[in-house]
């Protein structure tokens, strides 16, 4: 009798250890969720987050469901440590984020140490081109945009001899690389002049005085490197002394934020993009109507790559042979479908994407022509 109790007992303990969830697989995502760039941390977690709520009603990967835990780095690079700390204590998989490139910088010898990928959607700074590491990314390095940038403003307005460049020092890996790409295509042209101004960006930055000082330099054209909130306010202070000032930003201040503030006084800006908000192939279209369904808003460039970057860990975890790294499982992902296009990483992790140009008419952002 005690041998068929213990019998009993024993089936009933392997039936609940069968019957028991899988292990979840955790990935990360850390991103300024506040403050002044919260437009862009925000979207790239709706992305990601988006990602990973399709993969899980799909099962997961292998059964096994992802869990997911947020950071919000605040553009602190101390807070991005801490952040970075605490998800790798977690054991994640994975780091989707962050997504400007000064936090980047401010983190990736974190993931490196703990051999971890660093899955980053937005971050473009030439600083970690060509490194074997595990900072990996879906978007070309700064040089291809800002020079079709300033190709751009070649083309379209001859005219312009000399321009100031305005570069925020709060996220100086991208805004220097940037401006220098910028200046050295712009200037090729020998008659061609940049002037550089800089500021730290803050809740107390005096946009008005700042806007007299660019004024003072007598610019034809003002280029704005900096993010959405920054370029919106600048621009209209800019706008306001100046009405027929030629205007370019760069690709961080093109979401959708910068519309909603700068309202009338950013009609005309030419802004370089890494989305095409126009398309009309059938992935991007389904992605759009999931994402607005989902967060009741269109979707700009974070949310995007977030995407993007989320489906190809995934896409990695779910192929990975044994024995191999999520990062040889990524590398070898070849050609990956994103949402706008082939996603190819080279053996370092980096990418080539496109630049779209766009100008603002009608409170939209439109695509212009080559």
């Amino acid at each position: 009798m005690r041998l068929s109790l213990r019998l009993v007992l024993l089936s009933g303990l392997l039936l609940l250890i069968g019957c028991s969830d899988p292990e979840p697989i955790k990935i990360g995502f850390i991103g300024g969720t506040s403050g002044r760039v919260a437009d862009l941390g925000i979207a790239g977690r709706n992305g990601f987050l988006l990602a990973v709520e399709q993969q899980n009603k799909r099962g997961g990967i292998d059964g096994h469901p992802i869990e997911v835990i947020l950071k919000d780095d605040q553009q602190n690079p101390e807070v991005a440590k801490k952040g970075i700390s605490e998800l790798l204590n977690a054991n994640v998989d994975a780091v989707i984020g962050p997504m400007t490139s000064a936090m980047a910088m401010a983190t990736v010898d974190q993931m490196n140490k703990a051999e971890t990928v660093m899955m980053a959607c937005t971050v473009t700074t030439d600083k970690l081109t060509a490194l074997d590491d595990y900072f990996l990314r879906p978007l070309s390095a700064i040089n291809s945009h800002s020079a079709k940038a300033a190709k751009l403003l070649t083309n379209k307005h001859p005219e312009v001899s000399q321009l100031t460049i305005v570069i925020d020092l709060g996220n100086e890996a991208y805004t220097r690389d940037w401006a220098n790409g910028f200046n050295s295509e712009f200037t090729k042209n020998a008659s061609k002049k940049v002037i550089s101004e800089t500021f730290a960006s803050s809740n107390d930055t005096d946009f008005s005085s700042l806007a007299d000082s660019i004024i003072g330099t007598s610019p034809e054209a003002v280029v704005l490197v900096m993010n959405s909130v920054d370029a919106a306010l600048l621009n209209k202070q800019l706008k306001q002394i100046k009405p027929n000032l030629v205007m370019l930003a760069a690709e961080w201040a093109g979401t959708e934020r910068l519309i909603e503030l700068g309202g009338s006084y950013v009609e005309g800006l030419y802004v370089a993009q890494y989305i095409n908000r126009e398309s009309e192939t059938p992935r991007f279209i389904k992605f759009k109507n999931e994402y607005l369904q989902r967060f009741q808003q269109e979707p700009g460039f974070p949310a995007m790559y977030c995407y993007n970057s989320a489906t190809m860990v995934m896409a990695a975890l779910k192929q990975r042979k044994s024995g191999h790294s999520l990062k040889q499982s990524l590398l070898a992902l070849n050609n990956f479908q994103g949402v706008q296009g082939v996603v190819a990483m080279d053996r370092f992790g980096d990418t080539q994407s496109i630049t779209y140009m766009t100008q603002i008419k009608n409170g939209q952002f439109v695509v212009m022509g080559e």
